[in-house]
């Protein structure tokens, strides 16, 4: 792994909870870490269903490794936001990768 390849800039989000003036809470997402990135469009895919359409689109992003990191984050690349499905190390690597999907 290159480690110049890691040229996109993303931010990673973390969910919290935040109360309102009534009492009522609600979900959050707080900037949690901004990192550099090598980003990688895996595959996307569109169905129509009981006239529904549903298009989601599936991507690779590599990473140095960073205290944290769960799926329970999300990443903000440009205007996308996208969901982390998995963290793996990458073997023989400094390097994790984060498998994600798009959320719509």
């Amino acid at each position: 792994m290159n480690p110049g390849k890691l040229n996109k800039r993303i931010t990673l989000k973390k969910r919290t909870q935040q109360r309102n003036s009534y009492g009522e809470s609600k979900d959050v997402w707080q900037d949690f870490a901004k990192v550099w990135a090598e980003v990688h469009a895996l595959r996307g895919y569109e169905r129509t269903e009981a006239y529904l359409a549903d298009a989601r689109s599936s991507w690779r992003l590599v990473i140095r490794p960073l205290a944290g990191l769960s799926t329970g984050l999300r990443v903000q690349y440009g205007a996308r936001v996208l969901e982390v499905k998995s963290v793996l190390p990458i073997a023989s690597t400094p390097f994790i990768e984060l498998i994600c999907e798009a959320v719509e």
